[in-house]
């Protein structure tokens, strides 16, 4: 981080992977399996052109922030894992009035991920990271804040996220 904040270099070497690996960003392109679903040619392209449609339609206003588009939120997403190692992303459910739908997408810093009120890890809590016995992830516990936001006496609050759940 320090250097991609700092140094020149490291700032256009982070620059130029994020400009070729998404470039102008993902685009879906449909194809479905036409003998499986039982669909003539004719009735797959339909169905195909739709789903491209919905997808460009949705790709609009993804961000739960109502910040980015879906090629800005994958040059963010990319950009923090580069400079960060990690970052994390939230399934969200929200209709603004101007939206088609309502899933959303939150980009969340990998450092909100920790243990609730900074207890030590254990065997089934590891860097806010709840485990089974078998070491799978059960649970993942994000803070309020960033760590370094400790501005206006602000406490740190953590909600318990269920493993493969959509978070509301």
């Amino acid at each position: 981080r320090d250097l991609a904040r700092n140094v020149p270099i490291a700032t256009g070497a982070i620059n130029t992977v994020v400009t070729s690996v998404v470039g102008d960003g993902l685009m879906l392109q449909s194809q479905v399996d036409r003998e499986a679903l039982g669909l003539s040619a004719d009735q797959a392209e339909t169905w195909q052109r739709q789903a491209e449609r919905e997808f460009a339609i949705w790709a609009r206003r993804p961000d739960f922030s109502s910040r980015l588009n879906f090629d800005e939120m994958q040059a963010l997403i990319l950009r923090a894992v580069l400079e960060s190692g990690d970052v994390l992303v939230a399934r969200r459910r929200r209709q603004d009035i101007a939206d088609t739908y309502g899933l959303k997408l939150q980009i969340i810093e990998a450092d909100r991920l920790s243990n609730p009120n900074n207890r030590q890890n254990t065997p089934t809590m590891v860097d806010g990271v709840e485990l089974d016995t078998d070491g799978v992830p059960v649970a993942y516990h994000i803070s309020t804040r960033h760590p370094d936001d400790t501005g206006n006496g602000v406490n740190r609050e953590w909600r318990r996220f269920e493993a493969g759940t959509t978070a509301t």
